[in-house]
């Protein structure tokens, strides 16, 4: 089922969360 309107994988959340935690 879909969370949000936009389907993203796991992997880009990690990555895109690691450049912002910088």
């Amino acid at each position: 089922m879909k969370m949000n309107e936009y389907s993203v994988d796991l992997e880009d959340v990690k990555k895109m969360l690691e450049l912002y935690s910088k």
